[in-house]
């Protein structure tokens, strides 16, 4: 049997999935919308869980954008676990593996604490903003890890993953990884 779905797309009110009034998250896109109706439950964290790869924007330049995956899965309901990997590498070698520990300040704010399970000590906390459109992610203040500040935001609506993230020595203020921001951001799609 299909259950009818009703959305008010695009606003905070309330909407109906499944019969039942929820409270969650805005609605913009209803691809979106369909990805997380199967479990009737749209969470910050199910909107983020998946696959994504930046497989277009590496084949239009390949000498610019290297090929990467990033798996974001939800291990417990207030946990988001995000591994990323060079696509030539494979996803059993990462580059990145990080452990967030989530909760909702309010409908538009999410503060998480971070772990990093590759070198398995605390990282910078993130805070997350939801615009309207993206859920917007920066680190709470600066990040400095060992001899490294990282500058780093994310934003994604749950279909589209975009990254700019860069690490420069604390003591020489050189660029040690990552892309010039200038460069513009990763761009990730969503695979299943």
């Amino acid at each position: 049997m299909v259950q009818r779905v009703y959305l008010r797309v695009g606003c905070y009110k309330p909407y109906i999935i499944n019969g039942k009034e929820s409270r969650g998250l805005k609605i913009l896109n209803p691809l979106i919308a369909h990805r997380h109706l199967k479990s009737g439950m749209i969470t910050f964290a199910t909107l983020m869980r998946g696959h994504y790869r930046n497989q277009r924007q590496a084949f239009s330049n390949p000498s610019k954008w290297p090929q990467i995956d990033i798996e974001i899965t939800t291990p417990q309901r207030d946990i988001i676990e995000v591994k990323s990997w060079y696509k030539y590498k494979g996803e059993d070698n990462p580059y990145n593996h990080i452990r967030y520990n989530w909760e909702s300040v309010d409908e538009n704010i999410i503060y998480c604490k971070t772990h990093n399970l590759i070198h398995d000590h605390p990282s910078c906390p993130f805070i997350w903003n939801w615009d309207g459109v993206w859920w917007n992610g920066c680190p709470d203040g600066e990040c400095i890890q060992g001899k490294t500040r990282i500058e780093n935001s994310i934003r994604f609506n749950g279909i589209e993953y975009r990254v700019k993230d860069v690490g420069y020595d604390v003591e020489t203020g050189n660029q040690v990884y990552g892309k010039d921001p200038a460069e513009g951001e990763f761009f990730f799609q969503l695979l299943d």
